[in-house]
């Protein structure tokens, strides 16, 4: 569950330069975001943009993937600008063994962004020359699921019959 107010902390030089920024509760890494406003072109509003779409991709999923933690362990974590969603079936749900990983970009849920499987993997091995694997990475993509809960549906039911 998301807390339901988040702080972003700015710390400036004495120049006035931003030095760096941090969010509390730490759901989103933003420290590179900081880092990019001292860059040409970059921002502090531009920062404020991103910050907000990270942590508007984050709550989001958090949201999406909460009714499918009843049967699957979830881990969102953040990858530079995107967020990384690692799931698998929880040990008591008694189906087979499998772990997926998808990548979603911070504009996410915006109708343009789609999430992408990164990594599928059946059993605690690859299958020999990861042809399951491929196959499955390979339908998945051509599926283009709108949603992060859509795709984990479709690997759950792949890996189910």
């Amino acid at each position: 569950v998301a807390p339901a107010h988040y702080t972003l902390h700015l710390t400036f030089k004495e120049d006035t330069t931003l030095a760096g920024a941090r969010l509390s509760p730490p759901d989103v890494e933003i420290a590179d975001l900081a880092a990019a406003v001292s860059l040409p072109g970059g921002s502090v509003c531009g920062m404020f943009a991103e910050a907000r779409n990270r942590l508007g991709c984050r709550l989001a999923l958090l949201h999406e993937l909460a009714p499918l933690r009843a049967n699957l362990t979830i881990n969102i974590s953040q990858e530079g600008g995107a967020s990384l969603v690692s799931a698998s079936p929880s040990y008591d749900s008694g189906t087979a063994r499998w772990h997926c990983e998808v990548s979603v970009d911070a504009d996410y849920p915006r109708d343009h962004c789609r999430p992408e499987v990164i990594a599928v993997r059946c059993g605690a091995f690859t299958s020999p020359g990861a042809k399951r694997e491929r196959a499955i990475l390979d339908a998945l993509a051509r599926r283009q699921h709108p949603t992060v809960a859509a795709l984990l549906d479709d690997v759950a039911s792949r890996f189910s019959g």
